[in-house]
């Protein structure tokens, strides 16, 4: 009770200084006005004499620039003044537009809402005071009429609708959300005191092309079948978030943290995912053509059939990533870490894994045809029935690798290390391995017609007991 009484006491006091503090400034400014006035007039006055002017045509001369003077100042003063009352006029303006849209998002009519939401877009536009306040109160709009993310898993679907039946449309966020969203992703580029929070909402479907959530947090997000081409999702939080199908085309989403989010079937083509953490992130059969992932963390991701042609994955971090079947034609993976990855039945035909680490990956089956393995560690990898024809492994570690009824033909092994490798029926017909490590290499049953660089008589001979040349 005394604490109101205290308050209650406070707010009297201002109450009345205020009128005081307006009759002080009014005096203030009528004392000044008064100044002025008498200054000019002595201006006027005097002006000649202090500048000894006697022709009488000299002294009116300087009279009248006095009074051009005077004339320049108070047209500058109106003009400010209108300035002024302008600003004040269209900050109301804007205020009561800001106030009327208010209004019309509570509306239960969808067509009022519509209305709303597009008033605020214009305010946002015209008034950069009212820039964050917009886009607090969409976002607030957006979170009350947007369903939750469903907490349980999504459905799994096949990679083509099934022969003789059509896919179930995608669900579209209602007209009023949609319109919300929209007037969000493309308000004006101003700085902002505040991050745009988007957090757990059902969003299925959404139209977002070309929109900035730059840093946003999109956590868990649904965004199945969202089309969100050359969206800025830059740094955006997107952690668990649902992408299965969504259009992320030309989407810049460097440095953005998804790991774990679902990105089955997603078309990410000519993305732009540098930096991008992808741990653990599912992206099976997605499209990646030409994506940019540099310096990317994709260590445990599933992209299992994923297309992933020409892609630029320098010095990316694909620790026990599984790209099963995945098709990496012409991919660049120079010094990228493959580590306990499996490759199984992948497809890297031209591909460069120069100095690329695949020591212990499952690389059973794949297509390295003159892929380009220069300096790579392929120490301990599984490469049994792998087609390395005309690969280049110079300088390549390849010991303890398994590459039994693998194809090497015309591939070039100089100064490789094949120490303890298993070329159990591999075909290695004009191979050339100059200067490479055979100690302990089992080559049973090897191919090796026209090969080059291996010295039976001297100190490269290979280490294989009943091996075959094929000569």
């Amino acid at each position: 009770m005394g604490i109101r009484l205290r308050e209650a006491r406070r707010l009297t006091q201002r109450t009345a200084v205020r009128p005081a503090v307006r009759i002080l400034l009014a005096g203030i400014t009528a004392l000044l006005l008064m100044s002025a006035a008498v200054g000019y007039g002595l201006a006027l006055w005097k002006v000649p004499d202090v500048m000894d002017l006697t022709d009488e045509k000299d002294r009116h001369n300087a009279r009248f620039l006095i009074v051009s003077v005077g004339g320049a100042v108070v047209v500058a003063i109106g003009l400010l003044y209108t300035a002024r009352t302008y600003r004040l006029s269209h900050r109301g303006q804007v205020t009561d537009r800001f106030t009327k849209a208010l209004e019309r998002l509570s509306s239960d009519d969808i067509d009022v809402c519509l209305g709303g939401v597009y008033a605020l877009a214009h305010v946002a536009r015209d008034s950069r005071a009212h820039h964050d306040e917009v886009v607090e109160v969409l976002e607030t709009f957006i979170r009350r009429r947007a369903a939750p993310a469903s907490p349980s898993p999504p459905r799994r679907f096949p990679a083509f609708p099934t022969p003789g039946t059509d896919r179930v449309s995608p669900r579209r966020p209602e007209a009023d959300v949609q319109a919300a969203l929209t007037a969000i992703g493309r308000r004006p580029c101003r700085p902002e005191h505040r991050t745009l929070d988007l957090a757990e909402l059902q969003l299925t479907g959404s139209y977002l092309a070309n929109v900035d959530l730059k840093g946003a947090n999109l956590y868990r997000v649904d965004l199945t079948d969202a089309d969100l081409p050359g969206a800025n999702m830059i740094r955006a939080q997107l952690q668990w978030a649902e992408l299965g199908r969504a259009d992320l085309s030309n989407a810049y989403m460097a440095g953005a943290k998804m790991f774990s989010a679902k990105l089955e079937e997603a078309i990410l083509n000519d993305a732009n995912l540098t930096k991008a953490i992808l741990d653990g992130a599912k992206l099976y059969r997605a499209n990646m053509i030409r994506s940019r992932l540099v310096r990317a963390y994709l260590r445990g991701a599933r992209l299992v059939d994923a297309r992933m042609i020409k892609a630029n994955l320098t010095d990316a971090n694909l620790e026990g990533a599984n790209l099963t079947g995945a098709k990496l034609l012409r991919a660049r993976l120079v010094n990228a870490n493959l580590h306990d990855a499996t490759l199984v039945a992948a497809e890297l035909t031209d591909a460069k894994l120069s100095m690329a680490d695949l020591s212990n990956a499952d690389l059973s089956r794949v297509d390295l045809i003159r892929a380009r393995l220069i300096g790579a560690d392929l120490g301990g990898a599984d490469l049994i029935s792998a087609d390395l024809t005309e690969a280049n492994l110079m300088g390549a570690n390849l010991s303890g690798a398994d590459l039994t009824d693998s194809i090497l033909k015309g591939a070039d092994l100089t100064n490789a290390d094949l120490t303890r490798a298993k070329l159990i029926r591999a075909n290695l017909a004009g191979a050339n391995l100059a200067g490479a490590v055979l100690k302990g290499a089992s080559l049973a049953d090897a191919a090796l017609a026209g090969t080059k660089g291996i010295d039976l008589d001297g100190g490269s001979k290979p280490n294989a007991d009943g091996m075959e040349t094929g000569t």
